[in-house]
C-alpha cells in the first residue's frame, strides 16, 4: 500500500513539473506577443565589414561605414562587444544539443556554447538552469 501511494505522489509530481515547464517555456504565448517582445529585446548593433566587435550606434571606434544588425546575428556571426561603447551582450549561454540556458560563468557552460538573449532561448523553449538560476526576464 505504501509503494502505491508513493507511486502515485511522484506521479503526481511529475504530471505538475511538466505542466509548469511547458507553461513556463511560453507554450501559451501568442505569436504577436512573441514578436513583440523578440523585436524589443533583440537589439540593433552595429558592425564593420571584416571586424570582430559590434558597437553602438554612436561608438567612436567605428565612426563611418558600418551596418545595423540584430544582436542576434551579430552573435551568430561571432561578433564579440566593443570593450570602448560597451553594447548590450548576450543575456545567457545555451550547449549544443543543451535543454536549458545558463547564466555566464555556470559549471555546466562548454566551451562550444551559443549565446543569446533570454528571450531567444525561451523563444526556443528552453528553460533556466536549475545551478547557475540565469535571469527569467531580461535586464532593463
Amino acid at each position: 500500500m505504501r509503494k502505491i501511494l508513493m507511486v502515485m505522489v511522484f506521479s503526481l509530481f511529475t504530471v505538475l513539473v511538466i505542466a509548469g515547464t511547458y507553461a513556463y517555456a511560453g507554450v501559451n504565448t501568442s505569436p504577436d506577443e512573441k514578436k513583440i517582445t523578440k523585436q524589443v529585446d533583440d537589439p540593433i548593433v552595429y558592425v564593420k565589414e571584416g571586424g570582430k566587435k559590434y558597437h553602438k550606434r554612436n561608438c567612436k571606434i567605428v565612426p563611418t561605414g558600418k551596418k545595423g544588425i540584430k544582436l542576434s546575428e551579430a552573435l551568430a556571426q561571432g561578433y564579440e562587444p566593443c570593450k570602448v561603447c560597451n553594447p548590450p551582450t548576450a543575456d545567457v549561454y545555451v550547449n549544443p544539443k543543451g535543454k536549458v540556458y545558463h547564466k555566464k560563468g555556470c559549471k555546466m557552460v562548454s566551451k562550444s556554447a551559443k549565446a543569446m538573449t533570454i528571450n531567444e532561448a525561451k523563444d526556443k523553449g528552453l528553460p533556466a538552469c536549475k545551478i547557475c538560476f540565469p535571469p527569467e526576464k531580461d535586464k532593463k
